[in-house]
């Protein structure tokens, strides 16, 4: 199974990753025995960034890995089609979506309810809105914990659980 990153940032987080690739074309698929891709756009071209995901949706299995999910919005209330299609396929495709975002209120609804698995941060002082009002639901305390995080499974069944910081949720 294929690793494709989306670092749209370009923070330093995946430059000792295999397979990166800087440009604002659209890069070749990776070669068959290249397990990772890790694409770092200099500019944000919308059809650049359809075509690669066009690229995944057509090479699965594979993982697809998105840091800061609010640059696939193009416009406003202009979202990526391809990532809405591997989003809604999900799990028959198969390709796996890990998508980090802190702009939360600026993701179209429908992206944000497709995903199965949510992690809300406690950042300065307040959720984001969405995270409060959709994953919350107005049900938990704000945390005691600087970093505090809740965790809750598919559309909010069930209460939110609480983590002192991630490490405690992910128990390392």
């Amino acid at each position: 199974m294929r690793h494709y990153i989306f670092d749209s940032k370009h923070d330093g987080d995946f430059d000792s990753f295999p397979g990166r690739v800087e440009g604002d074309t659209c890069p070749a698929m990776p070669g068959r025995n290249e397990k990772y891709q890790v694409w770092q756009p200099i500019r944000l071209i919308p059809d650049e960034i359809e075509k690669w995901l066009w690229q995944i949706r057509h090479d699965a299995p594979a993982v697809l890995a998105v840091d800061e999910l609010v640059h696939l919005c193009y416009k406003r209330s202009d979202f990526s089609q391809e990532y809405n299609i591997i989003q809604k396929t999900g799990r028959s495709l198969p390709v796996g979506c890990l998508t980090l975002t802190q702009e939360l209120s600026k993701i179209p609804g429908n992206a944000y309810k497709q995903s199965v698995h949510r992690l809300g941060f406690y950042l300065e002082g307040e959720y984001d809105i969405r995270i409060r009002n959709n994953m919350l639901k107005h049900k938990v305390e704000q945390p005691i914990d600087q970093y505090g995080v809740y965790y809750q499974h598919i559309n909010g069944r069930g209460m939110p659980e609480y983590a002192s910081c991630i490490q405690e949720w992910l128990r390392i």
